[in-house]
């Protein structure tokens, strides 16, 4: 479809753009073919929510990577405040974690609640397993991701 003419950039039907969709489900090669044809890596959906920020809280490490080699802002905020750091602490990815760490992501940012990525699985919202949060602190720490 794209090389017929078909919009990268296109959104589906619940506000997600093409992009998107390819670093939630980790397509690399869907996400490589977007970017061949144009497709914004500042795409967001209504909230703010980027690539990045997809690949990182899915566990998606190839496409996070490829997208920060893109150069994806590795510091971008959604409408909560919540970063690509803040969703890959808040859902125990490590690996991505790791990659936004080396990328240089701010591990100080706060989220509009003022909590940093480490905050969230030592303080996690409601809904969110205490024992994964302890598993997630315990991980991070170990690893040196987050201090």
């Amino acid at each position: 479809l794209l090389k017929e003419g078909a919009d990268p950039d296109a959104w589906d039907r619940d506000g997600m753009p093409a992009l998107l969709q390819a670093a939630k489900g980790g397509h690399l090669a869907v996400l490589k073919a977007l970017r061949r044809h144009g497709a914004k890596l500042d795409a967001t959906t209504r909230g703010g929510g980027t690539a990045l920020m997809f690949a990182s809280q899915n566990g998606k490490a190839d496409c996070a990577e490829a997208l920060l080699e893109w150069g994806a802002d590795k510091d971008a905020a959604t409408s909560s405040g919540d970063t690509a750091l803040h969703l890959a602490a808040w859902h125990g990815r490590l690996e991505c974690a790791r990659l936004l760490v080396r990328a240089r992501a701010d591990r100080a940012k706060k989220d509009k609640q003022g909590k940093t990525p480490l905050g969230l699985a030592q303080d996690p919202p409601r809904g969110f397993r205490v024992d994964k949060a302890k598993e997630v602190i315990k991980a991070f720490t170990a690893h040196g991701i987050l201090k």
